[in-house]
């Protein structure tokens, strides 16, 4: 059985990579094209609740913020075909380190001692999929504070390194 390594990107994947940034942009086209605005309704006359656009709004931004790291060496670009958690995610050998949740939060996996500062700064709060499952490391910023998200999604690709996880390795130490 051959052996395979992990080589520099080629141009085939930076061009999945573009591909995948696409497919984004154009999910988002065609959810923004679905509620498109009737000139002298407002939001709420249309059926468009606030909470939609504003996550309509974050995955356009988080769109941008995808194209800014498709070609560093081992991440990932969300997949085009992915639905449900983590479907609009960045990963680092495939694991997530940034993402926008169903809700338009954007959300970053940051080291322990960072996420703590954050929270306790009030930036941003401890990131709940579900209210009451607090998720440790993880960090959630909604539409109130509007901090940046490039530096953010730095920051938690640093950490995602520091971690050291390695492709396919499992975050956890599995139970016997």
């Amino acid at each position: 059985m051959a052996r395979t390594s992990r080589a520099a990107p080629t141009r085939s994947v930076a061009r999945a990579g573009k591909a995948a940034v696409g497919a984004v942009a154009a999910a988002v086209s065609r959810k923004a094209a679905a509620r498109a605005p009737v000139p002298g309704k407002t939001a709420a006359l249309q059926g468009a609740p606030p909470r939609e656009e504003a996550a309509s709004a974050a995955r356009a931004r988080f769109a941008a913020l995808v194209a800014r790291f498709v070609g560093h060496p081992g991440v990932d670009p969300p997949r085009p075909d992915a639905r449900g958690w983590g479907a609009l995610a960045l990963r680092y050998h495939g694991k997530i380190f940034a993402m926008v949740d169903s809700r338009g939060r954007f959300v970053v996996k940051l080291s322990a001692l960072r996420a703590a500062e954050i929270v306790t700064s009030a930036q941003g709060r401890t990131f709940e999929p579900v209210p009451g499952r607090a998720m440790k490391r993880w960090v959630s910023f909604d539409g109130r504070a509007d901090p940046d998200w490039g530096a953010l999604a730095k920051e938690a690709l640093a950490s995602a390194e520091a971690d050291g996880q390695q492709p396919g390795a499992p975050s956890k130490p599995r139970r016997p």
